[in-house]
């Protein structure tokens, strides 16, 4: 659809629209749009009277839609604040301001609906003008978070998605954790780049699959309860890699994972994902705990995309602020396959349900307890969640009587079994560990390095660039806000390379003014002692390849005392 404004008549642009022309419209337009070039001032003001305007185009029409119906999907749509054309965000109580100035971006900006995808739907539902006939890009770009607080572009072909799912982490039961009715978001399942065809086999390329999910912008190092309940936080979209998804909440916090595919049309999958790089990029709303939260986001864009794709089909009506209501009310829903979850082992086969991690851990114990009790060595927990409690010389006592003990004989598990049982639980320890360690580490330096990183007599610029990054990366708010999905990324790979000698070095320095707390100290000693027993643990295991202790490398500044303790 062509965009630049011809010198002339509106009735002229409206032509190229392939709409009714002014003289077939009755709606009350200004004058001046008749007999000069509208421009963004010119319509902005014109439809800045909001619903007033939803029916310029079809005003003589006998098939315009109701009012009602389209004062809904006005005021669904508009509800939280899109940055502006001008990259500004307009605060979520001034709809009718967002409405104008996007409504005429839509006429004066030549790749508006590659841009404004989803919203140039919206326009289009509400005037009934058809879809836009233009090119877009093949892929859209999506911002990917790592683990280590790294973030980068990657870029997504809808072409290449074979499905999206709603995607639900049940309930944590940890004390004070904002997750105690689940959590909701979508997966997209994006196929490897060797597949020829899209299809069901992309449920295999689990490492190229995309999890998305809506969450509070914490830019402080400590969540404030109040601010997540009060509004305190922006509400933004936030997308990682699954696998990173699958491993936080199975492993980490031995919550079940639970996948569940929409029905849609190719045409509908690919107004979602680009839909969705719209949103990641230009959307924000304000988060509140107990009714602006990851469900009522989530439902709110399939909402959008499911009345603006032509589908008759609610895909989930209503309203939702319980992410465990939301999942219910999808799996007997007519949008969902909710026929895949009904037999939990079969959808663990299939691969759309991924069950909390605790048993396989509580197994592992289990075949030390064999071998234990058959050898007469004590067994201090017989529970996993007991287990966790024991120090690291306690664990290492323990491995080393059941694995010396002498009991080969019958159905015990054999040696080298047990071995491997030690190394699960050792494994997991460590992971848990890392993550409380650096995660403890960003917050009691990212202060200290907030006012020392401008210090010039201190550290050089190269060093002063280095810290911001790492401080940059320890607040986990995303500086998103754009207009529209940008052709050209300009987000930046951040994140801190704490592996990095540089990173070293300049942590070296700020370690010279301020050593580590008395509880960032335990965390390297616990996190090395549990590195230790891996080291131990593997040669038992009859494994060939050697441990690699990652972690001595970048934990050592943290301790300068005892460094040559860790070694390389």
């Amino acid at each position: 659809m062509a965009r630049a404004l011809a010198a002339g008549a509106l009735a002229a642009l409206l032509g190229v629209l392939a709409v009714p022309t002014r003289a077939d419209v009755p709606a009350p337009l200004p004058e001046q749009l008749g007999s000069t070039t509208p421009t963004a001032a010119t319509l902005g003001a014109f439809f800045s009277d909001g619903r007033g305007t939803l029916d310029t185009f079809c005003a003589a029409r006998r098939d315009c839609r109701p009012a009602a119906e389209k004062a809904a999907l006005y005021t669904l749509f508009f509800r939280g604040s899109f940055a502006q054309p001008s990259g500004d965000s307009l605060p979520k109580e001034a709809p009718d301001r967002a409405y104008a100035a996007q409504a005429a971006a839509y006429f004066t900006q030549a790749d508006y609906a590659c841009r404004r995808p989803l919203t140039a739907r919206v326009l289009e539902t509400l005037w009934q003008l058809p879809p836009a006939s233009v090119q877009c890009p093949a892929a859209v770009p999506f911002v990917i978070d790592g683990e280590d607080g790294s973030r980068r572009v990657q870029t997504v072909a809808p072409a290449r998605v074979a499905a999206v799912h709603l995607l639900f982490a049940g309930r944590d039961d940890r004390a004070f954790s904002l997750s105690r009715f689940g959590h909701t978001g979508l997966r997209l399942v994006v196929c490897n780049a060797a597949r020829t065809e899209t299809g069901a086999a992309c449920d295999e390329d689990l490492f190229d699959h995309l999890a998305f999910g809506f969450r509070a912008a914490v830019d402080e190092l400590e969540l404030s309860w109040w601010k997540g309940i009060t509004g305190g936080y922006a509400l933004r979209l936030y997308g990682g890699p699954f696998m990173q998804a699958y491993g936080n909440y199975t492993q980490d916090e031995f919550r079940a994972l639970s996948s569940l595919p929409l029905q849609l049309e190719p045409a509908q999958r690919e107004l979602l994902v680009r839909g969705l790089a719209e949103v990641q990029w230009s959307y924000v709303n304000d988060y509140h705990f107990f009714s602006q939260n990851c469900a009522s986001e989530i439902a709110w864009l399939l909402q959008v995309v499911s009345q603006v794709s032509g589908d008759r089909r609610a895909w989930l009506a209503g309203d939702f602020v319980r992410p465990d209501r939301l999942y219910a009310r999808a799996l007997a829903a007519p949008a969902f396959e909710g026929r895949v979850l009904a037999d939990l082992k079969q959808a663990e086969r299939d691969g759309f349900h991924f069950p909390g991690a605790a048993p396989y851990y509580q197994r592992a114990l289990d075949t030390l307890l064999q071998r234990a009790t058959a050898a007469g060595v004590a067994l201090p927990a017989r529970d996993f969640n007991a287990f966790r409690t024991l120090d690291a010389e306690s664990r290492r006592r323990l491995y080393a009587a059941i694995l010396a003990a002498d009991v080969e004989a019958g159905s015990l598990p054999t040696r080298e079994r047990a071995a491997h049982a030690a190394l699960v639980l050792e494994a997991w320890r460590e992971r848990r560990q890392r993550r409380q360690l650096w995660s403890g580490m960003a917050r009691f330096y990212a202060e200290l390095t907030r006012a020392l990183v401008t210090e010039t007599d201190y550290f050089d610029a190269a060093e002063r660039a280095l810290l911001r990054r790492c401080l940059s990366a320890a607040q986990a708010a995303q500086p998103l806000a754009v207009d529209g999905v940008p052709s050209e990324p300009t987000v930046a790979e951040s994140g801190c390379p704490y592996k990095a000698a540089d990173f070293q070095a300049a942590l070296a320095k700020l370690l010279q003014v301020a050593a580590p707390g008395e509880l960032q100290q335990e965390q390297v000693a616990a996190l090395q002692a549990t590195v230790d027993i891996v080291n131990w643990l593997l040669p038992q295991t009859g494994l060939a390849t050697p441990a690699t202790p990652a972690f001595t490398a970048t934990a050592a500044p943290l301790l300068p005392s005892t460094a040559d303790q860790m070694g390389n």
